[in-house]
């Protein structure tokens, strides 16, 4: 920990270290001991919050009269769904779209089945007899001085909690839910400048496995990991907007509804809010620092990427790495094209160079290599095969390092296939290749 002089005073100044990163990573938000601190907000704060405000709506119409539920689905009855509808505060394009439905179902409008959920876990309502109650508890968070603390309740409730998937159709990931503090993190690091989801959405915690994207979408014009975009936006983007946590500008939407749906909205920029660094800290020691002030070292080789009209195709890396690598050996050339052939069918299109939604090509050959490997899981019971899974994963790790050394991967596309390699390897050969990647 240093310091640094700006003006009005001196600033701490943090500076990542593995410990402290393990400790990010490993510990999850709200345990004694993560280094993810949330400080809370005053009264004040979390009254201009869409959150506290929407949430005290439902406990002041509730407290008029409990509702009934359906008896065939369990949803609030449409009526009171009407009714919140018309008074919460929710997204303009969403209310837009459901404005002239003549019936609406609860799961219809999944911002207020979210919340009312949430409120239930929290103990502010509850369900008898086929009816929701404002609880005692949730009449005494109407009260305006209790807004700061109505703040954190459905903060921690909804993401440690709730089960952020539950209102989507996407795939389950309990990555994403289980790892918020270094997602939190990321954000107060990464979004102090506005940044389009494209840019950072692999460098925030999801299961690789369940995202793992069609790059035939591209064909269309899609992004082909719009499904994890729109389920980072849905589950926790969109969410810390309402929390007061996150502003985002949008771009031009696509004139046609549906296509707007599934195309990512590239033109849109997130970035944290000044009530993020009044929310979310880093306890370090007896200190609390603002995520601002950690400074985070890049590799050097994080910002080498090439112009995109020096980019490759799957096909031309491969053959560029096989002949450079082979040293002038026709024989070893051969033998490294063929190991990395399996690369360019992952590819889908090994000769195009052009971007893949937020993906190069060359970038989404290398990010389905956990799932190539997959094929050697069965090496102990069979000598040979755990020879030939090393000779591919090494042939893999040497292309993979390669490609972010002159430009055609980025760094982070690189160290997550690494990791799904280091199983293969032996530990001098990790150590090389990691040192490469640097």
């Amino acid at each position: 920990m240093g310091s640094k002089r700006v003006r009005g005073g001196v600033r701490t100044v943090v500076e990542m270290t593995p410990d402290l990163l393990a400790s990010i990573v490993n510990l999850p938000l709200g345990s004694p001991d993560s280094a993810v601190l949330l400080t809370g907000l005053s009264n004040k704060d979390a009254e201009s919050t869409r959150i506290v405000r929407n949430a005290r709506r439902v406990l002041d119409a509730l407290s008029q009269g409990p509702q009934k539920l359906t008896e065939k689905t369990r949803q609030l009855n449409r009526r009171f769904v009407r009714a919140m509808f018309e008074q919460l505060e929710l997204d303009e394009a969403f209310v837009e779209i459901r404005r002239g439905w003549r019936l609406l179902d609860e799961d219809q409008v999944w911002p207020l089945a979210a919340l009312r959920h949430v409120m239930q876990i929290a103990g502010l309502l509850r369900v008898l007899h086929g009816r929701v109650l404002i609880t005692k508890r949730g009449q005494q968070f109407r009260d305006p001085e209790r807004a700061g603390d109505l703040h954190r309740l459905l903060f921690e409730t909804y993401f440690l909690r709730y089960n952020i998937a539950a209102t989507d159709r996407y795939p389950e990931d309990s990555v994403m839910q289980e790892h918020l503090a270094f997602t939190l993190f990321r954000f107060g690091t990464l979004l102090r400048e506005p940044m389009p989801l494209v840019d950072f959405a692999d460098r925030l915690p999801h299961d690789e496995d369940v995202w793992m994207g069609n790059a035939a979408f591209s064909e269309f014009g899609f992004d082909p990991d719009w499904q994890l975009h729109g389920a980072l936006t849905r589950r926790i983007l969109e969410p810390l907007v309402d929390f007061g946590m996150l502003s985002s500008r949008a771009g031009v939407p696509a004139k046609d509804r549906r296509i707007a749906a599934l195309r990512e909205d590239t033109d849109r920029r997130w970035s944290i809010t000044p009530l993020f660094d009044r929310f979310v800290a880093l306890s370090i020691g007896e200190q609390v620092v603002g995520l601002g002030n950690v400074l985070v070292q890049a590799p050097a080789s994080a910002e080498r990427m090439v112009p995109a009209d020096e980019r490759m195709s799957v096909r031309e890396s491969v053959a560029a790495f096989s002949h450079q690598l082979s040293g002038g050996d026709p024989a070893m050339e051969q033998m490294l094209s063929a190991h990395l052939m399996m690369l360019e069918l992952a590819g889908a299109a090994p000769f195009l160079s052009a971007s893949s939604g937020s993906k190069t090509p060359v970038e989404r050959a290398i990010a389905e290599i956990p799932r190539l490997m997959t094929m050697a899981r069965d090496v102990d019971a069979n000598k040979s095969r755990a020879v030939e899974a090393t000779v591919i994963a090494a042939v893999f790790a040497s292309y993979v390092s390669w490609c972010v050394q002159v430009g055609q991967a980025r760094h982070e596309v690189g160290a997550r296939a690494m990791v799904s390699l280091e199983r293969w390897l032996p530990g001098d050969v990790v150590a090389d290749i990691r040192s490469s990647l640097n």
